[in-house]
């Protein structure tokens, strides 16, 4: 059994050790982060995608038929399609009757009738 410290080559080789350990958990701590922002950016990007698709089938079940217009592309103009609302932000109007839905309410005549009052243009952006 040694009563004397530890020798300056074992220092060496210890201290070189951790320093391994360590440099590798770090590269896996990066490693792991970069390849978990990649996930949450597509998500964000197909969240955004699915709204607008939900929103815009929404507009269409509710649209007069009629109303709907389509625009093709011109010199200065984007591609796009028009169509009537009977949706209205909280507040705008006096309605009869309120029937809610995420992107405001529906306004809806003493008979049922739905009121039309606000053209949705939508145009794809190059």
């Amino acid at each position: 059994m040694r009563a004397a410290g530890h020798t300056l080559i074992e220092m060496v080789l210890s201290m070189f050790m951790v320093a391994v350990i360590l440099s590798a958990c770090a590269v896996l701590l990066v490693t792991q982060q970069n390849n978990s922002e990649k996930p949450r950016a597509a998500m964000a990007a197909e969240e955004d995608v699915l709204h607008v698709v939900r929103t815009l089938q929404q507009d269409l079940e509710e649209t007069d038929v009629q109303s709907i217009r389509s625009f093709p592309a011109g010199s200065d103009t984007a591609a796009g399609l028009s169509l009537e609302s009977p949706r209205t932000l909280s507040g705008s109007t006096v309605r009869d009757a309120q029937v809610g839905g995420p992107s405001g309410s529906l306004d809806v005549g003493v008979f049922g009738v739905v009121r039309w009052h606000k053209f949705v243009y939508y145009h794809l952006v190059s």
